[in-house]
């Protein structure tokens, strides 16, 4: 993560600085010194996100390890929300980056959240809960909830994490 999080923030400057030069806003010396200022903030800020992001990858770790990394647990996670701990965990489960996943969860129509689930394997019930914690209102409608199980059930395991490695390759190059 903190290498993605280091090439953002080295882009971010990058665009500050241009935006700097071009518009003459201020002098170079001075706009370089706003630059470093926003870049040591910007590192700072990621550098805590990068911290939680450690603390929580070693709780999802941990609880593999432990073997109570499973359906309960992703459930538990969707029902509250915790968005951070199941992408972490999802993550973990496939052995995709975190920020791919994260991605998928946040942007995605239902059917990708079910491929998603199906190639860590989870049963549906806590697909389900997953594809629920992605919509703010949590609504969907009778005949799609059952398109989504029949789907969901006809799925395998094996050409789910194809269409997985499919996209993260589609997305950045991030299949590990």
């Amino acid at each position: 993560a903190r290498g993605v999080s280091g090439r953002l923030v080295g882009e971010a400057s990058e665009v500050v600085r241009d935006k700097l030069k071009a518009g003459r806003q201020c002098e170079t010396n001075d706009g370089e010194r706003a630059v470093s200022g926003v870049v040591s903030q910007l590192r700072s800020e990621v550098d805590g996100m990068s911290a939680q992001g450690a603390a929580v990858q070693t709780e999802v770790e941990t609880l593999h390890k432990t073997g109570e990394l499973d359906d309960a647990k992703i459930s538990e996670w969707a029902e509250a929300g915790n968005m951070e701990r199941l992408a972490a965990s999802l993550a973990f489960m496939t052995n995709k980056p975190v920020e791919i996943v994260a991605a998928l969860l946040q942007g995605s129509n239902i059917e990708t959240i079910m491929v998603l689930a199906k190639a860590v394997g989870l049963s549906w019930e806590a697909a389900w809960a997953v594809a629920s914690a992605t919509r703010p209102d949590r609504s969907f409608a009778a005949a799609d909830v059952e398109m989504a199980r029949a789907s969901y059930r006809r799925m395998l395991q094996s050409p789910a994490r194809q269409i997985l490695d499919f996209y993260c390759r589609r997305n950045g190059g991030f299949v590990q």
